[in-house]
């Protein structure tokens, strides 16, 4: 029971490390396409 919840925890922070990576990207993103947006 230990190890699995070990596991699921690893798998969590997993999950959140990818979140976070994926949002600033999106964040990243988002910055280069605003200047175009407000040229339009």
């Amino acid at each position: 029971m230990a190890t699995q919840k070990i596991e699921l925890g690893t798998q969590l922070d997993d999950i959140k490390i990818k979140g976070n990576e994926s949002h600033k990207k999106y964040r990243a993103k988002a910055l280069h396409i605003k200047p175009y947006l407000n040229h339009i």
